[in-house]
């Protein structure tokens, strides 16, 4: 029989885990016909822990068997027990209800640990009870048969073979926000199971509240842009006084184009309400009325000095190359243009970024909404409260994006330029070298 696997018993499905080369140890998880067509996978991870993934609704289901390492193991064996099974929590889905059960050979004493352990445990903690301990902590993590109170023959464990001793080390851990979804947990002393440990049993019972439904930022569908914004936003462009005027001036008079397509909206909300079309104008409403809402705040820098006042003023070709370059869909910044606008526009929008460019590349002075960014934090697997754990990205708007493309591929030209030169020179010391 292969090291790890699972085969059917007695109508039963059994899922196991054992030593690739030594029979020793293993770990086993035996569902009924009923759970096993539930079951999504498993992962038989070595011989002290095998975890299965169970499919419900509304929520799936992670359980962990495990067999811990005992207090004559080594400081290391112990050691990288924890550290695989903190790697195999670790890759367990955030909304999944985890379940952690076996023999941890610990021992956590009756008195309770706050927001881990109840007032129902046995014996006297010993070290492999502190580091369990410590492992609910990091995970946020309860043992469920600590909570309940129970005579005595139903808290222990384990029995030793002459019969004198008795422990508890055998534990149900549930995450903490399920805790409460746990009815009892107690031992059954009188099951025959062939071990030396009494079997022990859970109710869990998992019940969702209704959560919240969050306000969201609407994003406008950009595949069918009416051709009446397109003439109105040229015709606007075109009257533009675009002579000697500062960059922030001239940007706000070009976001005027997205009050006036929000006024067509508003003219076409007012013609449904007359045809008793309830639907369009709601709809419509909770589309236009979707409020920007910062997430985490925004990162503001002060206006630098004139960048490159010796190069050439940028031209309409820069500026075209750099809107074509940039990808549609993606999120808009704090002005909520998406880059799409600019390019149904076509050369009249081209023009006025063209001339704001130009100013700011003389002058230095960026339009205030230019300089902003939204910094948002989108989780990775672990813990999100702890940074490394998260990856930032940051929203800027559209149309600083086109002056930055502008910037790369002047400095692009530059560094090629200078690249140039450098091998040049590099070939003529080389040559003289081999003359001398």
């Amino acid at each position: 029989m292969d090291w790890h696997g699972h085969f059917q018993s007695n109508g039963c499905k059994v899922f196991f885990s054992g030593h690739e080369r030594i029979k020793r140890n293993g770990v086993a998880l035996i569902c009924n016909k009923t759970t096993a067509a539930s079951v999504l996978g498993y992962n038989p991870v070595n011989d002290r822990m095998i975890s299965i993934r169970l499919d419900g609704h509304p929520v799936k289901t992670t359980n962990i068997q495990v067999y811990a390492s005992t207090s004559a193991a080594s400081d290391e064996d112990t050691q990288n027990f924890y550290g695989r099974l903190q790697d195999l929590v670790d890759s367990v889905p955030r909304g999944d209800a985890l379940v952690i059960m076996g023999d941890w050979n610990a021992k956590v004493r009756e008195e309770a640990v706050a927001g881990i352990s109840g007032r129902h445990g046995l014996g006297e903690r010993n070290e492999a009870g502190e580091r369990m301990l410590d492992f609910c902590e990091a995970n946020r993590l309860v043992i469920s048969n600590t909570l309940f109170q129970q005579p005595t023959r139903r808290l222990y464990t384990w029995t030793s073979p002459d019969g004198q001793y008795r422990n508890q080390i055998d534990y149900i851990l549930v995450r903490k926000r399920w805790q409460s979804a746990v009815k009892s947990a107690n031992t059954l002393p009188g099951a025959y199971c062939g071990t030396d440990h009494e079997l022990l049993v859970a109710i869990i019972h998992i019940k969702l509240r209704k959560v919240k439904k969050q306000d969201r930022v609407y994003k406008y569908s950009l595949n069918d842009i009416p051709e009446r914004y397109n003439i109105e936003v040229k015709n606007s462009f075109g009257e533009l006084d675009l002579s000697e005027r500062e960059p922030d001036e001239l940007w706000q008079e070009a976001r005027k184009d997205k009050e006036y397509h929000l006024n067509i909206v508003c003219s076409e909300i007012e013609a449904d309400n007359q045809r008793g079309r309830t639907r369009d104008v709601f709809k419509k409403i909770r589309d236009i009325t979707g409020e920007f809402k910062l997430r985490v705040g925004s990162l503001k820098r002060n206006a630098g000095e004139g960048i490159y006042e010796d190069e050439a003023p940028i031209i309409e070709e820069e500026v075209r190359k750099a809107v074509k370059s940039l990808a549609n869909g993606k999120s808009p910044g704090s002005d909520e243009l998406p880059i799409e606008l600019f390019k149904e526009v076509g050369d009249e929008g081209v023009t006025v970024l063209t001339v704001i460019c130009q100013r700011i590349w003389c002058t230095g002075v960026w339009p205030k909404r230019w300089k902003e960014s939204i910094y948002m934090p989108i989780p990775r697997k672990g813990d999100p409260r702890i940074c490394s754990n998260n990856r930032t990205i940051a929203l800027i708007s559209h149309a600083s994006k086109v002056m930055l493309k502008v910037i790369q591929h002047r400095l692009e030209g530059y560094m090629e330029r200078n690249e140039r030169k450098a091998m040049e020179t590099m070939e003529s010391n080389k040559v003289q070298a081999e003359n001398i």
